[in-house]
C-alpha cells in the first residue's frame, strides 16, 4: 500500500504554479505597496473633488430657470450719466437698481457681472442707486460710489463697496489704494451734486414701482432678486433673440433699446407688481 503521509509531503515540497517568476516575500510587499501609492493618490483626489464640486452641483440640479417676462415694458428714466459697463450699441440694457448695504444686492453682482461678460458684446448695465432708507450706512455708500465715479473708479469701488457691505472703515485706504484724490473725493462726497444724482436715481426707481432691492429692468422687462449666472444668461439669451428680429427688419443695434422703449410704460402702480420668482439657485 502507498504511504499516503509520504505522499502528502511530496505534495508540500512541490512547487506551485505561478504567473510570473519567483519573488522574495518582502520584495513582493514591497512592490505591492508602491504599487497602489497611485491608486491610493486618485482615490484621494477623487473624494477631494467630490467634497469641493458636491455643493455646487447640487445647485446645477436644483436650478429653476427664471420666468422670462414677455408682458408690458417699462422706461427707467435716465439722465445719460449713470455707471456704465458695456457698449453703447448694446441691443440688451439692463438697468440695475441696488443698495450697497443689501446682503442680497452684493450676492446678486457677481453671477450678473458674469452673465454680462458672456455677453460682452451685446450687454450693457446701468447702475442706479437705491439706497434703502432702514440701512443707515447705505446713502453714505452710495454717496463714495459717487464720487469714485467722478474720478473715474465707479465699479472698483462698487466691488469694495459691496465686500464691504457699506461699512466706510478703511474708505481712505481704499481710496489711496485705487490712486483717487483723497481731497477732491471727499468734497465730492458731501457735494449737492451728489445728494442731487442719488434721489434723482430715488425718484426713478418710485415712478416704476422700484420697493426693494435688488431690482432689474432688461429691456424694460422687470426682475427682482438674487439670479444665478445661468439664469441671467438664459433671460439675455431671449432679449437677444428679440432683439434680432428688430435687428433683422432694419434697426440699427444702437437704436433696438430706444425702439423698445417707445411704447413703453413710465409708471408703474407698486400695488400691481407680482413677485418675480427667484431662481432657487439664489434664494436666501
Amino acid at each position: 500500500m502507498p504511504d499516503l503521509k509520504e505522499n502528502r509531503r511530496e505534495d508540500a515540497d512541490a512547487p506551485t504554479a505561478t504567473s510570473g517568476p519567483d519573488v522574495p516575500p518582502s520584495e513582493s510587499a514591497g512592490k505591492q505597496w508602491w504599487l497602489s501609492a497611485p491608486y491610493l493618490l486618485i482615490c484621494v483626489a477623487v473624494a477631494g473633488l467630490g467634497f469641493w464640486s458636491g455643493p455646487k452641483l447640487a445647485r446645477w440640479y436644483r436650478y429653476t430657470p427664471p420666468v422670462i417676462q414677455t408682458g408690458e415694458r417699462y422706461k427707467v428714466a435716465l439722465r445719460g450719466d449713470e455707471p456704465q459697463l458695456g457698449p453703447n450699441d448694446a441691443p440688451v440694457t439692463v438697468i440695475e437698481f441696488s443698495d450697497f448695504e443689501c446682503p442680497f444686492c452684493s450676492r446678486a453682482s457677481e453671477p450678473l457681472l458674469e452673465a454680462i461678460g458672456d455677453h460682452a458684446a451685446d450687454v450693457r448695465l446701468i447702475f442706479k442707486h437705491f439706497p434703502l432708507y432702514g440701512h443707515r450706512r447705505a446713502t453714505p455708500a452710495a454717496h463714495a460710489a459717487w464720487a469714485a465715479m467722478q474720478q473715474g473708479r465707479f465699479w472698483e469701488m462698487h466691488d469694495w463697496l459691496y465686500k464691504k457691505r457699506a461699512e466706510l472703515d478703511g474708505l481712505p485706504a481704499e481710496v489711496k489704494r485705487l490712486g483717487m484724490d483723497g481731497e477732491p473725493f471727499g468734497a465730492q462726497m458731501e457735494s449737492d451734486e451728489a445728494a442731487a444724482d442719488i434721489d434723482n436715481d430715488r425718484l426713478a426707481a418710485g415712478l416704476i414701482g422700484v420697493t426693494s432691492t435688488p431690482s432689474f429692468f432688461v429691456n424694460g422687462h422687470a426682475y427682482r432678486g438674487v439670479i444665478s449666472r445661468r439664469g441671467w444668461n438664459d433671460i439675455f439669451e431671449a432679449e437677444l433673440a428679440r432683439a434680432s428680429a428688430l435687428i433683422g427688419a432694419g434697426t440699427a443695434r444702437g437704436d433696438v433699446y430706444g425702439q423698445l422703449m417707445a411704447d413703453a410704460n413710465d409708471r408703474r402702480n407698486v400695488s400691481s407688481i407680482a413677485g418675480t420668482p427667484r431662481d432657487k439657485t439664489g434664494t436666501p
